[in-house]
This record gives structure tokens, C-alpha cells and sequence, in this order.
């Protein structure tokens, strides 16, 4: 019976090359430098030259525009906040999003530990009383049901305590008894609910009961509260820990809330006006904030509240989305700097200074500079004979000049080189300094589906017919791996995760990489029967040269650039698989066992967590590397046999006769269907992500291996592809990586951002222009990674080289 014919390149599914010399020479066509070319490259090219402009120019304006020309740390935290605007995502309440920074959402945790053992209290009417409400939900708090125009107090989690004290007139407070402090002690005052507890942050909120009842008795009140905060407060201790002993560290009086006139009821409406609200912050900032006291008056909350007449219904008090983003916003104020102060990279940009770049960290840069520019410029500078008058006029420069051509690159590679250093420059200018914006996401379904929509277009409309019709073949992976790529980057860009349906479809996406992974590894293997070195090492040093490369420069674990890691753990897997034993490997018996006790052993090494632990606690004794097992082990469980199926289909692949395949062709058609319909049914009713995450493992495989037999169903659509998927799928591993800070930002939780007003600084337009960017530059890395994969691990290449380099990068974990 005559076999399915196996794809010759099979080894080509795996999400990036493995080795030059088994590899037709294909790359991903650089656009913006490929000499010749079309005009769609010619296009790109002025896109490219013209985005660049742009975003060289919102440098030399970005920290202007951030910190509104402010130079104190807390006037420009105070800009940062106050620059702003109240958005609607899809999946939850409305936001306030920041326009110049990217500003925290804190939970549980954050909060408290932001707060340990610290005593916050509230003091004045209803709108103190929101806030301390919103305050104990933050710390996962049940508020207890009491009388409204009542003292309240809580006690949270890491010893905070939270009192609320009903004074609409701030009038229960005095120099010697205060409810929030009182005397008492040797060591002093202590806080009025548990003795020893410290009053470390205390906020005043009151307004509405003076215009009702007490009109001018407003302006004595605040002047008299000023006076008594300012002889218990503590300067100074803003970075760190609460643990003023008794006293008060810092206090808040919130900007009077205004009023929807439109919306009070008769007997508030005579006397809740608008003007007297202005009145009123008007004389906050007469008798507080000129006067240099000791009590703030944050200017963002009279932001935030200059657009919310939508969320009150009584004209008078707001919804819980305004009471939770008044919060968040004095949280980024209070507790960035305590919490992500020392390293705020990748937590926050708001009411924080950027870290200075480490040493090891110029070092790195150093290193490109050296080997990549210096050399390139003496490579290119010795062929071009420019040179061969300065070396003949001493003896030292002819020994340097020895020297230098024995120990530098050749110019291709110290050219490969120059251009890997430039990207991860770029990424660090990016994604580590201030002089570009970075901003929080914000999913809008709308938005994601027209992004969808745009990337579909070109795809479909490069469908082309080409010859080869074999399974899985060249061109059809080549496009599968394109479209799910463009898919995670939308998915990425637009902060989807939090929608289960979609976060459960690229789940899928990212098994159909790993479900590659194992049939194009077995396909070679089975077939060539070859485990050679070099093969082994370049398939690993391709897969993560560049996250090593962006590690180093950025200062973070090699394993956040998780994909790289992630395939090469499933690439070792399979060649031991398919290694031991390997003269046996024709024989189906044997294969199916070695398959099946490969499956058991990675299982076990995933599920256990001491497998895991004990492994990486050997590489961190060996290497330095300080991996965190347990994010490793949930992304491994997640997809731990979905490279099996691949290996299974590959084997099926290879044995299964034409003859048996027609005969069940529309079983398996239908049946796929039924999988991909099932599959809808069952992602629309799972409730979250961690009851999908569950079900993933084991529902993955089948929905992948379905999707191929769709996918190759009839002739002509195993002979037709997309030419501009094809293309995106050959960059598909330089463009998940160099999304993290070129296109996203804060390690992918944020995007960059334009500085300017209008048009120019849209949302739409930054991600056109930085997209651009990002498009160019993973394109030039895809362009010459193999090249350097090359030099360090080739077949032509002595195996002690490679060691030689991963021997260095152990060094230099080991300076780090």
C-alpha cells in the first residue's frame, strides 16, 4: 500500500528554521531594506522612515508633556494623574485612563502590603464614608451593615486598620482630643481604636453639609483642621514604611465632589449649586494648598470628577466606578513609590523615576557596540583598503591590526550583530526610559474586531495555488503560524485576556505552535534518523538567541520571553524520544511505546513540583539563573501533550495508506466539525479562564489535530495559501518577541504612546506608528538571526564554540 507522502521540508513546521544546511534558503523579507523590489516595499520603507521621524521627535517632547512642566516629584505625580480621560472598555466598569503614564490597578495584595500595619482613617460626611468603603473592598473587606451617620472601623489583612468618623462639619476634632488621633502615653499620641496602632494616613472629605446648613462656617473649619494636622504630622517619610510612632504621615482633603444640579432633589437643590462647589475648592486652594500646609488637596480628583454627571443618579453621590478610580488614582500616589520605587520597570510608570540602567546592563550594550558596529566598521574599512595606509605606518598598529582581524567578527556576522544591538537598544529606549510614553490597555470589542478584520484582509487577499498538495506542507504552516501570530499580537495589543472566549482560542493557538513543534521534530527524525550536535544546538541556540539578547539588555529572566524556553523544553523532549532506541524506530510497536512513556515521563516532570523545583535549583547552582519553576510549570501543564499529537499525527501521517485515508476522509470531516462545534459550546458556557485552564491540557490536542484535517479536507485547499500570512509566519517568532517593548510597553501590560494633542497623539495613530516601527524592526532581526545562529552553532562550526558562548553567558549570570 503506498504511504501519505511526508512534506520534504517537514522540519520547517517548527516555528522557526532549525539549520542552514538542511534548509532551502528562505527568510523573512526584510521590506524596508531587500534590494529590489516593489513598491509595496518602497512604500514601507517611507512608512517606516516617516514613523521614525515621529517618534524621534515625541522624545524630545515626552517628559514635558508627562510631567506638565513640573519639577517637584509630587507636582509631577499630581500632572500625571490629573492628565486623563474616563474610557469604556467592553469587559468591565468605566476606567479612568492616564494620558501620560501607566497607572496601576491595584488588588488585594498590592494594597496590603502597600499599607502593612499602618491605621488609615476617614473623617467627614458621606463622601469620606464612600471612600473608606471602597478602601476595605480593595482589601478583600465585608463593610458591616451600621447606621449611616455613624462612626465605622475595620480591621483588614497585614494588621491594617480602617475607621471611618461621621463629622459632615469637621468640627469633632481639636488640638487635645481627636477622634482620628488622641493623647496618651510616654511615647506620645496613640490611635483612638487600638492602642499602639499608627494613624498613617488620614483623609478629610466634607462640603455638601456646610452649604445646606453652615455656609461661611466652611473656611474656618479648613483653616482650623490645617493647623491642628500640621502639629502631628511627620515630613519626609512619603518612601517609606508606615511607622510614623502615633503621628500623622499623610493627610488628604478631598476637592469638594460637584454636583448634577439637574438630578438633586427639592430639598438639596436650593442650596447644592455648582458655585458654591467652586467656592469652596476655590478656598482649598487659598487656605491649603498656597499656604504650603501640611495637608494635600490632590488636583486629579477635580479631573476625574470634571466628567461624571453620567454616574450619579441623585446628582449627589456616584457610582462605584467612581468611588473605586478615586481610590486607584490615590493608591498610585501613595504606594508606587513605596512598592515598585527601587525597580518600577514593568510595574508602573505613574509618580515613579525611571530606573537607571545597570551596569551590567551598558556593559551588554558595550559588547554589541564592540562586536557589532566597532568590528563592522573595521571589516567593512580593511575590504575597502581604506585602511592599508594606517596600518603600514607603525609596527603597533600592524600588531593591533592582527589582532583585531583574529578576534572580530567577519563582517557579515559583526553586520548581523550591529543590527541585533540596534533592536534591543531601541527596546530598551523604549520600554526604560522616559522618553517615550507608555499608557495602560484598553479593550473596546469594536476595536479588537476591526483590528481582526485588517489583518484578515491581506491575508485572503493573497490566496495563491501552489504545487505542493502533500499534508501539512510547507506553505500551509508557513500561513497557520502567520495568522495565529497576527491573531496573539491583536490579542496582546488589545488586552483580551480577560475575556475567557478569546483567551481560550489563543490558548489554542499557542498549542498549535507546540503541536508543530512535535510533528515537525518526529517528521525529520523518523525519516533522517539523524541526531547530530549541530542540529540539536542550532534548533535551541535559534530559538532563544534573541530572548537572550533582550534579557541581558533589558534586566530580565530569560523565561519571560517564555516561547523560546518553552519550545525548546518540548524540542528535548522529542529528540530523546525519538534518540533512545533510534535503530528500532521503524518498528510501530516499539515508536508508540517510546511515545508513550516520553508522554509520562515530561507529565510527571510538570505535574510534580519537586521535579521542576529541583531542577531549576541545579541550574541556579550551576548557572546563576534564578528561573522561577512554578510560572514554568503552569505554562508546560498547560500544553504537556499537545506535542504528542503532533508526534502521533506525524507518525500517522507517515503510515497511513492513500487508500485508507479516502475511505474515511468525510468521517474525519464531519467528525472535525463536530469538534470545532463542540469546542464553541464549550468555551461560550466556561465561566473563567482558571476553569478553562483546567479543561486545556486534554482539550487542546483534539481541537489542533481537527483543524488540520479541515485544513487538508480537499485538494485544492492543501494547494492554496496566503502569500502575506505566509510571510508574517516566517517572522512569527521575531514578532512575538520584539512586541514585548517595541510595540507593547511595562513588559507588555501597557502600549506606547504618542505625546501630542489632536490626531497626532490618538490612540489609532500611535499604534500606526509604532507599529511600523515594530513591523521593521522584527523584520531585520528575522533577517539576520539565522546568520547568527550560524556562527554559533552551525554545522560548519566547531562544537566548542557553542560551549565556549554558553560558558560566557554562565559568566556573565554569575557578574550579574
Amino acid at each position: 500500500m503506498t504511504a501519505v507522502t511526508i512534506d520534504p521540508d517537514a522540519e520547517l513546521l517548527l516555528p522557526v528554521p532549525a539549520t542552514a544546511a538542511a534548509i532551502p534558503a528562505q527568510k523573512c523579507v526584510d521590506p524596508t531594506v531587500d534590494a529590489g523590489t516593489t513598491k509595496l516595499q518602497h512604500a514601507f520603507r517611507a512608512a517606516t522612515a516617516c514613523a521614525a521621524f515621529v517618534v524621534l521627535f515625541s522624545m524630545l517632547v515626552a517628559n514635558d508633556v508627562r510631567t506638565g512642566g513640573a519639577t517637584s516629584a509630587q507636582a509631577k505625580c499630581n500632572a500625571e494623574l490629573s492628565n486623563g480621560k474616563w474610557v469604556f472598555p467592553s469587559n468591565s466598569p468605566p476606567q479612568w485612563n492616564t494620558n501620560t503614564c501607566f497607572a496601576s490597578r491595584y488588588r488585594v495584595n498590592d494594597v496590603s502590603k502597600c499599607l502593612a500595619g499602618a491605621r488609615v482613617a476617614f473623617v467627614g460626611d458621606s463622601t469620606a464614608r464612600a471612600q473608606y468603603i471602597a478602601l476595605g473592598k480593595a482589601l478583600g473587606m465585608d463593610e458591616a451593615q451600621m447606621e449611616r451617620h455613624a462612626d465605622k472601623h475595620m480591621e483588614g489583612p497585614s494588621g491594617i486598620e480602617l475607621s471611618f468618623y461621621w463629622d459632615p462639619f469637621l468640627n469633632r476634632t481639636d488640638v487635645n482630643q481627636a477622634p482620628w488621633i488622641a493623647e496618651g502615653g510616654a511615647g506620645g499620641v496613640q490611635a483612638a481604636v487600638h492602642e499602639g496602632s499608627q494613624p498613617a494616613l488620614v483623609v478629610f472629605s466634607a462640603g455638601h453639609w456646610f452649604m445646606r446648613h453652615e455656609p461661611k462656617g466652611f473656611v474656618e473649619a479648613i483653616i482650623g483642621l490645617r493647623d491642628r494636622v500640621a502639629e502631628r504630622h511627620v515630613p519626609g517619610a512619603v518612601t517609606n514604611g508606615f511607622s510614623a510612632d502615633g503621628a500623622v504621615e499623610r493627610a488628604f482633603i478631598r476637592p469638594v465632589s460637584p454636583v448634577v444640579e439637574s438630578k438633586l432633589n427639592e430639598g438639596r437643590r436650593p442650596t447644592l449649586t455648582m458655585a458654591a462647589v467652586d467656592e469652596y475648592n476655590a478656598q482649598l486652594q487659598e487656605f491649603v494648598v498656597n499656604v504650603d500646609s501640611n495637608i494635600e488637596v490632590p488636583p486629579y480628583l477635580t479631573a476625574l470628577y470634571s466628567d461624571v454627571a453620567d454616574y450619579t443618579e441623585d446628582g449627589l453621590h456616584y457610582d462605584d466606578s467612581v468611588r473605586d478610580n478615586e481610590l486607584n488614582l490615590q493608591l498610585n500616589e501613595i504606594c508606587n513609590t513605596r512598592l515598585f520605587g527601587a525597580n518600577p520597570a514593568g510595574k508602573t510608570t505613574c509618580c515613579v523615576d525611571y530606573s537607571r540602567v545597570r551596569i551590567q546592563q551598558w556593559v551588554t550594550l558595550l559588547g554589541f557596540a564592540v562586536f557589532g558596529g566597532i568590528a563592522w566598521l573595521w571589516r567593512t574599512l580593511n575590504r575597502t583598503g581604506l585602511m592599508a595606509n594606517a596600518k603600514t605606518t607603525s609596527h603597533a598598529m600592524q600588531r593591533l591590526s592582527a589582532f583585531l582581524n583574529t578576534y572580530l567578527p567577519t563582517e557579515q556576522t559583526s553586520h548581523d550583530i550591529a543590527i541585533i544591538g540596534a533592536a534591543v537598544t531601541y527596546m530598551l529606549i523604549v520600554d526604560r526610559t522616559s522618553l517615550v510614553l507608555k499608557v495602560n490597555k484598553l479593550f473596546q470589542l469594536p476595536v479588537f474586531g476591526m483590528l481582526v478584520l485588517a489583518a484578515a484582509t491581506p491575508g485572503f487577499a493573497t490566496m495563491a495555488a501552489e504545487k505542493d498538495t502533500t499534508f501539512l506542507n510547507r506553505h500551509q504552516t508557513d500561513e497557520w503560524k502567520g495568522w495565529m501570530q497576527l491573531a496573539i499580537l491583536v490579542y496582546h495589543y488589545t488586552g483580551a485576556s480577560s475575556i475567557t472566549p478569546i483567551y481560550a482560542v489563543i490558548r489554542v493557538m499557542v498549542a498549535s505552535y507546540l503541536f508543530m513543534t512535535g510533528y515537525g521534530h518526529f517528521a525529520f527524525f523518523y525519516k533522517k534518523n539523524t541526531y547530530t550536535f549541530a542540529r540539536a544546538a542550532s534548533v535551541l541556540v535559534r530559538l532563544n538567541v534573541l530572548s537572550a539578547a533582550m534579557a541581558y539588555t533589558m534586566d530580565k529572566d530569560i523565561l519571560f520571553y517564555y516561547f523560546g524556553p518553552l519550545v525548546s523544553f518540548w524540542f528535548i523532549f522529542v529528540w530523546l524520544t525519538m534518540y533512545v532506541g533510534n535503530q528500532h524506530n521503524k518498528s510501530t510497536p516499539f515508536l508508540l511505546v517510546k511515545i508513550a512513556i516520553g508522554a509520562g515521563i515530561s507529565t510527571a516532570i510538570v505535574k510534580i513540583p519537586w521535579c521542576l523545583d529541583s531542577l531549576f535549583e541545579l541550574l541556579n547552582v550551576a548557572a546563576k539563573t534564578n528561573w522561577d519553576a512554578r510560572e514554568s510549570m503552569f505554562r508546560l501543564r498547560l500544553d504537556h501533550l499537545v506535542v504528542y499529537a503532533g508526534m502521533l499525527t506525524a507518525f500517522a501521517a507517515a503510515k497511513l495508506s492513500s487508500a485508507t485515508i479516502a475511505k474515511n476522509r468525510m468521517h474525519a470531516i464531519w467528525a472535525s466539525t463536530a469538534v470545532f462545534a463542540a469546542y464553541a459550546v464549550f468555551v461560550a458556557l466556561t465561566p473563567s479562564k482558571i476553569d478553562y485552564n483546567s479543561a486545556h491540557p486534554y482539550v487542546s490536542p483534539i481541537v489542533v489535530v481537527a483543524f488540520t484535517i479541515l485544513r487538508n479536507a480537499t485538494s485544492d485547499l492543501r494547494t492554496h495559501s496566503s502569500r502575506f500570512f505566509r510571510w508574517v509566519g516566517l517572522c512569527s517568532l521575531e514578532l512575538f518577541l520584539v512586541q514585548y517593548h517595541v510595540w507593547l510597553a511595562v513588559d507588555t501590560k501597557g502600549i506606547a504612546s504618542l505625546p501630542f494633542e489632536g490626531v497626532l497623539g490618538s490612540p489609532g495613530v500611535g499604534m500606526l506608528v509604532f507599529g511600523v516601527i515594530f513591523v521593521a524592526v522584527a523584520s531585520l532581526v528575522a533577517g539576520v538571526s539565522q546568520r547568527i545562529v550560524d556562527c554559533i552553532a552551525g554545522a560548519s562550526v566547531s562544537k566548542w564554540r557553542t560551549f565556549g558562548v554558553v560558558a560566557a553567558m554562565v559568566l556573565w549570570n554569575w557578574a550579574w
